[in-house]
């Protein structure tokens, strides 16, 4: 159980910098991933897609 005298005691100053270093090191990778994510998610769309086949030039128009 603990008791007041726990609650309130100071962090040492390393846990804070840990601390700091660890929110840093996860918003740097938000802002990284983030987009490389979304990115690779539309290029898995686009490859999932049909092919469009190009009309050939004697043929004509395609139907």
């Amino acid at each position: 159980m603990s008791t007041d005298r726990d609650i309130h005691r100071p962090r040492p100053a390393w846990m804070n910098a840990l601390r700091g270093s660890w929110t840093a090191l996860c918003a740097a990778a938000a802002v990284v991933l983030g987009p490389a994510t979304h990115t690779a998610s539309t290029l898995v769309q686009a490859n999932a897609a049909p092919l469009r086949h190009a009309p050939d030039r004697d043929r004509g128009p395609a139907r």
